[in-house]
């Protein structure tokens, strides 16, 4: 962070919706099986043994792996396919326990006796996909391809792994939900497996490895609308919910009917209907009907919503707050314009806390060094004097005061708080462990909190003015577009241009659709 930032943020109340799903581009009609074990029973004879340990056994259903005395259980069986075809390898598994919570429990691939790739998720709620190549030099065999948190997981359950090989790129997916794509890469070998790592159990439902070949007589739902009457063309309305309704009918039956991404209420003989929420201004109207082979359609119209009387003075009137920060300069690391120490932060920040107590809108921005102490996150002021972290919670501003300010009893209030603070901690020499970047938080009601990268790990400065993550998101407030969908397409922007090195994260808890303008 070179110069001090300025973000001057017009924030307008609207209505939109954002919905994306292509796990069910191939329907089980359009999947080939070459291989499945239901673990019914051992008939694919995977290994068991019944000593102490207990490390493999079959029962119920279910295959379970234990690594017991810290020992990295590994199993995996020879399953010939062509993997020059479009394929599927898809298993359900659950972590039991973990004694660390951040061990990754795999699903192996692709795998000859010393090489292999691996698709692995933790009890932390996060994904890794590694390969590792014994041919390379020391140092760089194991290569890590992608690793992030998501909110697919099921906690506590049975998660669903998906590999999909289409054409030249694989597709990886988590409970049915897609998660990353990468160029497909050659296999070592045609071994699949397993790996239960530390002290953990894990246990497998099934595993399925199947061709994929679309089915192309399958044709598509038909939908008809019957309400609103759109037969004269462009409708215009004043309500600010419309009700859609309608019909689908397909001879493989109809799986779901949405509008705009609002799931409609299916009544027999594929009759529908759903409220949909209506901006202010034009509105585009999508129905889409999928059948139960996953086939979809799609019909659009066009709607005016009609200005409220009311909605000019609701406008002017709202009142914006918004306390801004852009520290560099700082004593221990490399210079990165305006950096307020200590004593003036906290004076900013109690007249922030004075001025957004009747505010509709208030945004806390701080662009700087951030760093965790025991899961507490605190903003690090320019000149301040840490020598252990006893000194920081004297020496830096909790990112929980800044909340605590913050809260209000307005019901429509809305809070942002964007920290483009996680970069290496420049007090090394005291802090151990694994304490880099900050830490997860939890936004009361009405909050959305925006992280440059994801928790515990360290976002980039970048090379322009406003570093990486900022100069992104600054290009994302020009355009107009849900509050969500602004921080969802700056993650898109950063991740690519990091090469997924470097992925935002943000936690939401509002309590309405809110729409950004110029």
């Amino acid at each position: 962070m070179k110069d001090s930032i300025i973000l001057i943020i017009w924030i307008l109340f609207s209505i939109s919706s954002y919905s994306q799903s292509s796990y069910g581009d191939y329907s089980n009609s359009d999947k080939q099986n070459v291989f499945y074990d239901n673990f019914n029973s051992n008939q694919n004879y995977w290994p068991q043994d019944n000593d102490n340990n207990q490390r493999f056994s079959i029962s119920n259903g279910y295959y379970t792996l234990r690594a017991k005395n810290g020992a990295t259980k590994i199993v995996t069986k020879q399953i010939p396919f062509d993997n020059s075809k479009n394929f599927e390898i898809e298993t359900r598994m659950k972590i039991i326990e973990d004694d660390s919570r951040y061990h990754g429990h795999t699903l192996r691939w692709g795998a000859n006796t010393n090489n292999k790739f691996d698709f692995a998720i933790t009890l932390n709620h996060k994904y890794v996909i590694t390969k590792y190549d014994a041919s390379k030099p020391k140092g760089s065999k194991n290569k890590f391809i992608v690793e992030n948190y998501s909110n697919y997981f099921n906690k506590g359950g049975y998660n669903t792994l998906t590999i999909r090989k289409v054409n030249n790129y694989y597709y990886f997916f988590l409970n049915k939900k897609f998660i990353y794509k990468m160029p497909f890469e050659n296999f070592y070998g045609n071994r699949i497996g397993y790996k239960c790592s530390g002290l953990g159990t894990l246990s497998v439902d099934y595993l399925r490895v199947s061709y994929l070949e679309k089915n192309t007589y399958n044709s598509p739902p038909s939908i008809s609308i019957n309400e609103p009457n759109i037969s004269r063309g462009f409708k215009v309305v004043q309500v600010k919910m419309l009700r859609v309704a309608g019909k689908a009918t397909d001879t493989d039956g109809i799986y779901e009917v949405t509008a705009n991404g609002f799931d409609a209420k299916l009544q027999s003989g594929g009759y529908f209907s759903v409220n949909v929420p209506l901006s202010t201004g034009n509105n585009t109207i999508t129905v889409k009907a999928t059948d139960t082979k996953m086939k979809s359609a799609t019909k659009t119209f066009e709607v005016n919503r009609k200005s409220e009387n009311v909605s000019n003075n609701f406008s002017t009137n709202e009142k914006r707050v918004a306390l801004v920060f852009g520290n560099s300069n700082y004593s221990k690391v490399a210079n990165l314009g305006v950096n307020p120490i200590l004593a003036s932060m906290n004076t900013a920040i109690r007249e922030f806390g004075r001025q957004n107590r009747d505010a509709d809108v208030a945004l806390f921005y701080f662009a700087g060094h951030g760093m965790q102490v025991e899961k507490v996150n605190y903003l690090v002021p320019v000149g301040v004097n840490i020598n252990d972290k006893n000194d920081v919670s004297f020496e830096c501003v909790s990112v929980n005061t800044v909340q605590k300010i913050m809260e209000t009893s307005n019901s429509n209030r809305l809070n942002l708080i964007v920290l483009d603070a996680c970069r290496n901690n420049p007090y090394r020499t005291w802090q151990r462990g694994g304490e880099s970047g900050l830490s997860n938080m939890t936004p009361p009601s009405g909050t959305l909190i925006a992280f440059a990268t994801s928790p515990g790990s360290t976002a980039s400065n970048g090379n322009n003015r406003n570093g990486l993550y900022t100069g992104e998101l600054i290009k994302q407030l020009r355009i107009p577009q849900r509050i969500e969908d602004v921080f969802i397409n700056t993650r898109v922007q950063v991740e690519t241009k990091s090469g997924g090195s470097q992925s935002p994260w943000e936690l939401a808890r509002l309590r309405g659709i809110f729409y950004l303008k110029k």
